[in-house]
C-alpha cells in the first residue's frame, strides 16, 4: 500500500491559516504544560504508605470475588435497520478492563463490523480507556464505504436527497487529564482521508459549491476542556457534562485547507426515583473557513435529531436541544420517550424559532452487560419522516 501523501492546496484565507496555526500551537503548549504540572502534582501528593505497626499482626486480604469472563466480554451479532442504512447485519465485540487492575471505572475496547443492503461497509475500532481518575484516552478508527444522500442547505423536510458514494478512513484521538476534582483538559486530534467514488454530475452536491468532491486528507488539532459530574459515563442517572472542543485545520496540521470548528455539549441527568431518569442535551457547532462538506456541522441520524436523515440539516452552524425520559419496564428491559429541536444555518443571526425542526419518538432499551453498563436500544422516531434506529449505548 502506498503511503498517504498530504497535499497542500492553495489556501484561500492566509490570515485564517496563520490564526489557526498560532492558536493551535499556543494551546497545545498550554495543555502540555498543564498535563506535566498535573502529573508532577499528583506524584507530589501521593500518600506515603504507613509503616506496619510491629505490635499488630498483618491481617489477611479479604477474598476477591470471582468474575465470569462474560462480565468482561460482550460478543453480539447485530441485525439492524435505519433510514440511512436500510437493513444491515454484522457483529460487535466489546472488551471491558480495569486500568489499573482495581480501578472501579471500567475501560472498554470495542470492535464492530457492519454491512448493509445498501452496500455500506463500516469497520470501527473504538477504545475508551480510563486510568483511574487522573487520565482518560478515547478515540475511533473507522473505515467506511458509505453510499448515502446529500441534502441542499435549507432543504424542505420532504426532500429525498441526492445519492453519492464515498469511502475513507476517519476518526479522532482524545487525551485528557484531571486538573482538579471533576475538571479535565487535554488535546484532541481529528482526521479524515476521503475519496469520492461517485456523485451526480451537475446535481445538487456539485451546484452547492462545497469542497469535498475531490480526494483529500483533513487533520485538525485543538484543546478540549470538560467538567463531568455524572455518576456513570455510559448509563448516567444524575450529574452534568460540559464539553468544549476547538479544532483547527491548517497546512501545518496536515490539511490542505484552513478552517476552525468549535463544538459545545451540555448534558444533564436528573434522577426522578424508582429508576426513572430525565436526560437533556444542548449541542452547538460553529465553523469558519474552507471546510469540506463532510466535516461541516450537521444534524440527523441515530443520535442528533432522530427522525431526520443524517446530514439532512447541514451548514456552517448547527444547534440542537433534546430531552429524553428513561424508565424501567421489567427486569433488564427499559423504555424511553424523547423530543428534540434543531437547525443548521449559514449565519448565527439567522437562527429563529420559525426555522427550528422537530423530531421525537419512543424506544426500548435492554441492559446487555451490567458490569460495563452496555445497553442496546431500538428507537422509533418521527421528524422529516419515520425512522427506526438500532444501536449500542444511549444517544447521549
Amino acid at each position: 500500500m502506498t503511503p498517504l501523501v498530504f497535499f497542500r492546496a492553495q489556501l484561500s484565507s492566509p490570515s485564517l491559516a496563520t490564526f489557526v496555526s498560532f492558536v493551535s500551537f499556543a494551546l497545545i503548549a498550554l495543555i502540555a504544560f498543564v498535563m506535566m504540572t498535573a502529573s508532577a502534582s499528583a506524584r507530589a501528593e501521593a500518600p506515603t504508605p504507613a509503616p506496619q505497626d510491629a505490635d499488630y499482626p498483618e491481617l489477611p486480604e479479604p477474598p476477591k470475588e470471582e468474575a465470569s469472563w462474560t462480565d468482561d466480554w460482550s460478543i453480539l451479532p447485530v441485525v439492524f435497520y435505519s433510514p440511512e442504512t436500510a437493513f444491515g447485519f454484522g457483529f460487535a465485540v466489546i472488551r471491558g478492563l480495569s486500568l489499573p487492575e482495581h480501578n472501579p471505572s471500567v475501560s472498554t475496547v470495542a470492535l464492530g463490523v457492519l454491512y448493509t443492503t445498501r452496500s455500506q461497509l463500516i469497520v470501527r475500532l473504538e477504545p475508551d480507556l480510563r486510568f483511574g481518575d487522573s487520565a482518560f484516552v478515547d478515540g475511533t478508527l473507522t473505515y467506511e464505504r458509505y453510499p448515502t444522500r446529500f441534502f441542499e442547505p435549507g432543504a424542505h423536510p420532504g426532500d429525498k436527497g441526492e445519492l453519492f458514494d464515498e469511502e475513507g478512513v476517519l476518526g479522532h484521538l482524545d487525551a485528557r487529564v484531571t486538573l482538579t476534582g471533576r475538571l479535565r483538559a487535554g488535546l484532541r486530534w481529528e482526521y479524515r482521508y476521503n475519496h469520492m467514488n461517485e456523485f451526480v454530475k451537475g446535481g445538487a452536491l456539485e451546484r452547492s459549491g462545497y469542497d469535498g468532491l475531490e480526494t483529500y486528507f483533513a487533520s485538525g488539532l485543538g484543546p478540549v476542556i470538560s467538567f463531568d459530574s455524572r455518576d456513570e459515563p455510559r448509563l448516567p442517572t444524575r450529574g452534568i457534562l460540559i464539553d468544549l472542543r476547538a479544532i483547527g485545520f491548517a497546512g501545518v496540521t496536515g490539511s490542505g485547507f484552513a478552517a476552525l470548528r468549535v463544538d459545545l455539549e451540555l448534558r444533564g441527568f436528573l434522577d426522578l426515583g424508582n429508576c426513572h431518569v430525565l436526560a437533556g442535551e444542548i449541542h452547538t457547532q460553529m465553523s469558519t473557513g474552507d471546510m469540506p462538506f463532510q466535516i461541516l456541522p450537521h444534524l440527523g441520524g441515530p443520535n442528533h435529531l432522530r427522525g431526520w436523515y443524517e446530514g439532512h440539516l447541514r451548514d456552517r452552524h448547527a444547534l440542537l436541544g433534546q430531552l429524553e425520559w428513561r424508565f424501567p419496564i421489567v427486569g433488564r428491559v427499559g423504555g424511553a420517550a424523547f423530543f428534540a429541536l434543531g437547525e443548521a444555518v449559514p449565519d448565527l443571526a439567522e437562527l429563529s424559532l420559525e426555522r427550528l425542526r422537530a423530531g421525537g419518538g419512543v424506544g426500548l432499551r435492554y441492559l446487555l452487560n451490567q458490569r460495563q453498563n452496555v445497553t442496546i436500544r431500538l428507537d422509533l422516531a418521527w421528524g422529516s419522516g419515520f425512522g427506526a434506529y438500532f444501536d449500542v449505548l444511549e444517544a447521549f
